[in-house]
């Protein structure tokens, strides 16, 4: 079982946290979604980049 199938299957509540996902949305459509800007705390940049991460919540 991967990761979607086992949070579609689950009962309760579920928080799930990634970068946009063509997959996730498609398949987490009634989900709420909040995008939240972050650097990029990986890069070696001075200025680091900025990027979108995305929760998926199912309540």
């Amino acid at each position: 079982m991967n990761l979607l199938e086992t949070v579609l299957s689950c009962t309760g509540m579920v928080i799930l946290s990634g970068y946009p996902n063509a997959l996730y949305d498609k398949n987490l459509k009634r989900w709420r979604i909040l995008d939240i800007e972050i650097d990029n705390k990986a890069s070696g940049a001075k200025k680091k980049p900025k990027m979108i991460e995305r929760i998926w919540m199912n309540y």
